[in-house]
């Protein structure tokens, strides 16, 4: 229960963290975009970077977009056009599954309006037109008016007039925003007048020329400046209309700002190659530190298992040293009969266990087999099981038998196993009289009294005299 609570108390936590960046980072692209309408792009740049700094620990991919999306519009307004097409895709790959395209339209438009300036009017149609794609999946009607904005400015570039205007009409009808009405109106002036129509153009440029954005007006007084006097637009109005548009082109300071938003940029890759370092050899410390706790782990682990069997080894000899000193006590008529039976004994124990063992059924099947052979590395596994299993044996057989060798060894927990002089052979790798000359040297060093009490013959069974 109380690992529950604990469960609880951590998830709210974690929650609480998610808002609160969230809520920060919602809170520093607000003040961003404040910045960037008061004319502080160098500032607007550096709140936005924190912003997306914060919100990829939120997994708010709309708000991630939305984050991007301005990057991209500050850094297009500014010139930095490089920077400008990088947050605009990334913008788009935040956003491709929201069922809402608004934000993914935008960066559409972005997108193009980056092919736009670079004078890509092919590529740039092609990203407005995806983002008119999305019409219906758009809930925002000033994102759609922007998107015939656009498209309108693109069929104009492509000399493609009647698309320009009908795209400009859509534009217009849509938007309920006054600076977006006049921007349209202008363009419209524009169009009407390459088409010739330079009443309708003088209308829409007039119209325009009422703006409260400075570009705007700037805008519609040079376009006034250039109608033809059909239009009955007399010299001396030109030249007035020309002496506004530079008026007002004097007084937008955006000559140096493209520098510091450049610069500001500067500055974000550095603190990001900064912290990309330190988090580097945060992780190399922890990988270092994991891997020596690891090694410690590790070493006391097999300092603790060569312990044990080391204490095992010890514990086994005090055993057999108490049963030898029993033995010496016995009466000396029966010593080698009960030493014997004590052989006997131990074999046996080591037989069933040898036996209980899967290791014991695979070779078995190997042996019988009509090709049956061992290489020398399941030869030498062969030789560590055994010696391990019956080591107790081996043991007590070398108290009786002087010099006994390791194949000496071998080849008697064999024999006890009843294998045969062929599956001993294979074992050892050897021939059939190979094995057949070791059992007699076995056979001569084990003291008469022993042999007559019939340990040879325990040891190797009926197979002792015959071929095997």
């Amino acid at each position: 229960m109380r690992f529950l609570l604990y469960l609880f108390v951590l998830l709210c936590f974690l929650s609480s963290c998610h808002v609160d960046r969230r809520t920060e980072a919602l809170a520093l692209l607000r003040e961003g975009e404040e910045m960037a309408d008061s004319g502080d792009p160098n500032s607007a740049v550096n709140l936005f970077r924190k912003a997306a700094d914060l919100s990829t620990a939120t997994g708010d991919a709309a708000l991630q977009s939305e984050i991007y999306n301005c990057l991209g519009d500050i850094f297009l307004q500014h010139g930095v056009y490089d920077r400008a097409i990088e947050a605009y895709q990334q913008a788009a790959d935040y956003v491709q599954m929201l069922p809402d395209k608004f934000l993914l339209s935008r960066a559409y438009r972005g997108i193009g309006k980056y092919h736009y300036l670079c004078g890509n009017m092919k590529d740039a149609l092609q990203y407005f037109q995806k983002a008119r794609n999305l019409e219906d999946q758009i809930a925002d009607v000033e994102e759609v008016s922007s998107i015939y904005n656009n498209l309108s400015n693109a069929y104009c570039e492509l000399e493609d007039n009647d698309k320009a205007l009908f795209c400009n009409s859509k534009a217009i009808s849509l938007t309920k925003d006054s600076l977006k009405y006049f921007r349209n109106c202008a363009v419209r002036g524009r169009l009407l007048m390459l088409s010739h129509q330079y009443d309708s153009a003088l209308y829409y440029i007039a119209i325009a020329s009422r703006s409260n954005d400075a570009r705007v007006r700037a805008s519609s007084y040079y376009k006034l400046s250039e109608m033809p006097v059909a239009s009955g637009i007399t010299d001396s109005m030109k030249y007035v209309y020309l002496s506004l548009a530079k008026q007002l082109s004097d007084s937008i300071e955006d000559v140096n700002r493209s520098v510091q938003v450049v610069e500001s940029e500067h500055l974000h890759q550095l603190q990001s190659l900064k912290s990309n370092a330190q988090s580097k050899l945060i992780y190399i410390s922890f990988i270092v530190a994991a891997i020596v706790l690891l090694l410690v782990v590790y070493f006391h682990y097999w300092y603790k298992c060569k312990k044990n069997k080391y204490q095992q080894i010890i514990e086994h000899l005090d055993t057999s040293n108490r049963e030898l000193h029993k033995v010496h006590e016995m009466n000396k008529s029966g010593w080698e009969k009960q030493l014997i039976s004590i052989t006997v004994s131990a074999g046996n124990s080591c037989v069933e266990r040898f036996v209980a063992m899967p290791f014991y059924e695979r070779l078995k099947k190997k042996l019988q087999s009509e090709d049956a052979s061992l290489t020398y590395n399941e030869q030498d596994e062969l030789r560590q099981v055994v010696f391990e299993v019956f080591g107790n044996y081996i043991q007590q057989l070398s108290v009786i038998i002087d010099k006994l060798s390791t194949n000496d060894s071998l080849l008697c927990c064999l024999s006890l196993l009843k294998f045969s002089t062929r599956e001993c052979a294979l074992c050892r790798g050897v021939s059939n009289e190979t094995i057949r000359s070791q059992r007699t040297r076995i056979k001569k060093k084990i003291p008469e009294n022993f042999l007559k009490g019939g340990l040879f013959n325990l040891i190797f069974g009926e197979e002792s005299g015959g071929n095997g």
